[in-house]
């Protein structure tokens, strides 16, 4: 089919959206909704928004002269762009007092990062500061805060300014993990790795503009969510459209038990032209929150300790179980002994097994996103909701 001719005085919608005056002025009256109808109207409709509107380049820009690079160093860090900088690049707007925000596991991906935002960017770490909240020390170990030195040429400063602030919350544990268990309400859990921004609560975040608490209301949270509240999100114990109107889907998501990247996400692929791609495959922070690790898996991953996630995991780890003891005797007497504690094969905990893996050890990451599609296809996650709800049991 030939693509539409513009009527004789009357440009075609592309073109307006093509010219940024234009543009602007169209966008200027449409909300996240009504953007999002939009750029369903055809393909090029929908580059040219992703383009202009969830660039992330551009809106790193603020921050780092070499947004392809420092992509690529965060995927090689296993780092996640959270807090304020990830709802902003949703809700398409920018908020000139912010930082950027980004959550680090300690050790040598801290270190990485940290080295590059000082020697390639130009930034100085300022101060330490220990987190607020006692109990998330399980979690977040330090903020570090970065600031930029101004060198006075053009070329090196790109659009960064004295003000510009980077702050890295450092953690003991996955940086996907610590999001989960410490972050206050609802409308700040999105984060953007090296290739895809994502949004857990997108429907309740920017259609509805409202905000559950995910910790109790004291004095310190309480000033966060007034500070969301006079920036348009409406703090809710139970979202107010779910409520007046039942027969909409709901704002938290259709599933009690969601994960990372499942239909109630909102996931944006991110232009990764010019960007490397790390070792590890994003289906380890898709299939994701307690962590599980196995000697026989290359990486940790998280999961909501509740209803399916169990069953799930629990199956998986009785094969990998099974796996790492068969593979012990790849090793040697004297190391297999070592890695076991001298334990013997019914005893073993294997999970908790920390050693080096011999060459020629074989790993099942691959087989993860298969089996969960596999017994979600199969109908496996209802069948024993069902067979709980049958026996009186809920899903806690």
């Amino acid at each position: 089919m030939a693509p539409p001719t513009p009527v004789q005085g009357h440009p075609l919608l592309l073109t307006l959206l093509d010219f940024y005056p234009s543009r602007e002025g169209i966008m200027h009256y449409l909300d996240t909704k009504d953007v999002l109808n939009l750029a369903r109207a055809s393909m090029a409709i929908r580059h040219n928004i992703m383009d202009n509107y969830w660039n992330i380049n551009s809106k790193l820009a603020r921050f780092i002269r070499d947004p392809t690079r420092f992509r690529s160093q965060l995927g090689h860090s296993d780092a996640l762009i959270s807090g304020s900088f990830a709802l902003q690049f949703f809700e398409r707007t920018t908020w000139l007092d912010s930082d950027l925000d980004i959550v680090v596991q300690n050790g040598k991906n801290l270190e990485g990062l940290a080295k590059f935002l000082t020697a390639v960017e130009g930034y100085k770490m300022t101060e330490e500061q220990e987190p607020y909240k006692p109990s998330h020390d399980a979690y977040i170990k330090e903020v570090q805060t970065f600031m930029y030195s101004m060198k006075g040429n053009a070329n090196v400063d790109g659009n960064k300014s004295a003000k510009s602030k980077i702050q890295l919350t450092v953690t003991h544990c996955t940086p996907l993990l610590a999001i989960l268990r410490t972050y206050y309400t609802t409308a700040v859990i999105n984060f953007i790795s090296w290739n895809k921004a994502y949004s857990l609560f997108p429907r309740a975040t920017f259609l509805y503009r409202e905000t559950m608490p995910l910790k109790p209301v004291n004095e310190h949270f309480g000033q966060l969510h007034t500070k969301y509240s006079e920036r348009g999100w409406r703090m809710r114990t139970q979202p107010i459209t779910y409520d007046l109107f039942p027969g909409r889907k709901s704002p938290f998501g259709n599933k009690a038990n969601r994960r990372v990247g499942d239909e109630d996400t909102r996931k944006i692929k991110l232009d990764t032209t010019f960007v490397e791609r790390p070792s590890k495959p994003d289906f380890v922070l898709e299939i994701s929150a307690e962590v599980f690790k196995s000697p026989s898996l290359r990486y940790e991953y998280v999961y909501p300790a509740i209803g399916q996630s169990i069953v799930f995991w629990t199956e998986i780890g009785k094969f990998l179980s099974r796996n790492t003891l068969g593979q012990l005797m790849k090793m040697s007497l004297e190391e297999m002994m070592d890695a076991v504690d001298d334990s013997q094969p019914q005893d073993v905990c294997t999970y908790a097994l920390d050693f080096e893996q011999p060459q020629g050890w074989d790993y099942y990451d691959d087989l993860i996103p298969k089996l969960y599609d596999y017994m979600e296809d199969k109908g496996v996650f209802s069948a024993i909701r069902s067979q709980r709800l049958e026996f009186g049991m809920k899903d806690e």
